[in-house]
């Protein structure tokens, strides 16, 4: 089975996690009432969009990740006093 190429673009696709990131505390459950009614209001299935918003998640953490990484690989030389605090 070969996979279909998405007719919605990376930029929509993040703008629509977004949208459902954004309005979150206002439903019971992520899944339950604001990924439907989001889905509903742009004219997706709640799978797509929840499709969307797990890789939206999953790129968060990579670049939260990435970002612990380089943190950790700094904090040695700042106490070594090879680098000055600013």
């Amino acid at each position: 089975m070969t996979k279909r190429s998405t007719p919605f673009s990376p930029e929509v696709r993040k703008r629509a996690a977004r949208m459902v990131f954004d309005h979150q505390g206002e439903h019971g459950s992520q899944y339950g009432g604001g990924m439907r009614s989001i889905a509903a209001k742009i004219g997706w299935t709640g799978e797509t969009l929840r499709n969307s918003v797990r890789q939206a998640e999953r790129d968060i953490t990579f670049v939260i990740d990435a970002l612990e990484q380089a943190l950790h690989e700094r904090r040695p030389l700042r106490g070594s006093g090879l680098v000055q605090p600013r």
